[in-house]
């Protein structure tokens, strides 16, 4: 239930934190489109995916899909290193406020690193993904990786 996925959420956030600072850079943020069509609750119009929004962890484009997977398994990538654990860019894209690429991350999307707090978020969506990924693993040992994965 909640409470567990909550008490995993804690677990999977460590008190260690890589924050670069970098002030000459601005976010591009703007509002969304509303799907309203009359008085009422607003509603926004979403083109990604529907129900619940996990572009972040998945990807929006196959492109960025494959490149959070291990295509083994049904799981997603994971690192380990000195206790991080989602897997850092190889590369710095424009969105990485460090010049270090060690300390910005990839997942399903590119602005990961534009806010602390989406880190454990994506952490905790991972290693969710892939608990449940081992479950079907073990009850369905003949499943290939896609069946598991999707």
């Amino acid at each position: 239930g909640v409470g567990d996925f909550l008490s995993r959420a804690r677990q999977a956030v460590k008190a260690k934190s890589h924050v670069a600072v970098k002030v000459e850079r601005c976010i591009r943020l703007t509002r969304a489109l509303n799907a309203q069509q009359g008085l009422g609750v607003r509603t926004q119009i979403n083109q990604n995916t529907h129900f619940l929004d996990l572009s972040t962890v998945y990807g929006s484009e196959e492109c960025e899909g494959a490149s959070v997977r291990t295509f083994m398994n049904g799981e997603l990538k994971t690192y380990n290193n000195d206790g991080d654990l989602l897997p850092p860019q190889k590369k710095n894209d424009s969105n990485c406020q460090s010049k270090d690429p060690q300390l910005c991350f990839t997942t399903g999307d590119f602005r990961n690193s534009l806010h602390p707090g989406l880190v454990p978020l994506h952490i905790t969506y991972i290693k969710e993904h892939n608990r449940i990924a081992g479950q079907f693993r073990k009850c369905n040992p003949d499943w290939p990786d896609q069946r598991i994965f999707e």
